[in-house]
């Protein structure tokens, strides 16, 4: 299996992003090369460091090729999956995206702050095993299967469109907003700059191109960014958000800038974030009905565990609209003041 996967030769290509043209092509080839070699000839590598086994267990737990093949297989096929080349295929085009999102300036200041005395490397081993990267993912991959409607289609065309929207979620490039600078000279004039900030943390839902992105794509990868668990995590939008698109996926709260005069505005808006097992919902159904992954879909599980325990029977609407869940609400208040989206 590991040497099939190797003995592709057109893995350079396939595994790394074709949307990625920055001069690393000729370095990536060689770095897939000498991985080929050394699966081939594993004594080229030397004496075994003393730290093997931890590192080894850290890179199979939380490392971005094996989450992003687990989180595939396990909606497409389950352990049979795991050995589809294919699937395999796909999941290292997610691994490299995730690979680029940790080279991100924010992101390695990040992680080094945390812990300046080791490989950089090792510190995103350790960042994803913290922060349970497999269960980001699983839910990730369970949420897209539906929204996307592959729930029908082979295990194939779903690991590759799969693979397509996460990677175009995690390759949305910095966004830049403006802000306004008024200053009075000494003659007594008015004075207006303005002055432009990168941000990856919040972004406006507006036809504005962010870096090196035409205004024309932006939108769609804005939308599949946003509702990713990866950022941009607050959304700012102005009426042009308030219907017709979803946003449930990884958000619960709406706050409102203003009130429209009609109420039926107001709930579109509101209904932007409360729809089929929207973020607030699995919240509660993970609360109640956590289990291990094992090799099948964790969410798929849970959702039929909430299902059948409703103690007056079957419904469409609970779990997967709404679902309290240990008494607690659905979903929280929504405020009534800015309008954004977290």
């Amino acid at each position: 299996m590991i040497s099939r996967w190797f003995d592709d030769r057109s893995l350079k290509s396939v595994w790394q992003d074709a949307a990625d043209d920055d001069g690393r092509g000729s370095a990536w080839a060689d770095h897939v090369d000498l991985a080929r070699r050394t699966v081939n000839d594993p004594a080229s590598l030397g004496r075994r460091p003393d730290d093997l086994a931890r590192v080894l267990a850290l890179a199979a737990i939380a490392g971005p090729g094996p989450v992003a093949l687990r989180a595939l297989s396990r909606c497409c096929g389950g352990n049979t999956a795991l050995s589809e080349h294919a699937v395999r295929l796909q999941a290292g085009r997610i691994a490299w995206r995730l690979m680029r999102l940790f080279d991100g300036p924010e992101v390695i200041a990040l992680l080094r702050g945390m812990n300046q005395n080791e490989p950089y490397w090792q510190r995103i081993l350790e960042y994803s095993a913290a922060g349970g990267l497999q269960s980001v993912f699983d839910e990730w991959v369970h949420v897209l299967v539906e929204s996307l409607g592959l729930v029908h289609s082979t295990p194939d065309r779903r690991a590759h469109e799969l693979a397509d929207e996460i990677t175009t979620a995690l390759r949305l490039r910095t966004t830049s907003v403006a802000a306004e600078r008024f200053r009075v000279t000494r003659g007594g004039r008015l004075d207006i700059g303005v002055h432009r900030l990168r941000s990856h943390f919040a972004a406006s839902f507006s036809t504005e191109k962010s870096e090196d992105e035409r205004a024309g794509d932006r939108l769609a990868r804005l939308r599949s960014a946003f509702n990713s668990p990866f950022w941009p995590f607050v959304l700012v939008t102005t009426s042009v958000g308030q219907e017709g698109l979803d946003f449930h996926q990884y958000c619960h709260a709406v706050v409102h800038w203003n009130l429209p005069s009609n109420p039926v505005d107001l709930e579109q808006r509101e209904g932007r974030v409360h729809r089929y097992k929207g973020h607030a919902v699995r919240k509660n159904v993970a609360r109640t009905y956590a289990v291990d992954a094992g090799t099948s879909d964790p969410w798929q599980t849970m959702f039929e565990l909430a299902r059948n325990g409703r103690p007056d029977g079957v419904s469409d609407i609970v779990p997967y609209w709404v679902y309290e869940g240990n008494g607690q609400a659905c979903c929280p208040p929504i405020e009534m003041t800015p309008s954004l989206t977290e």
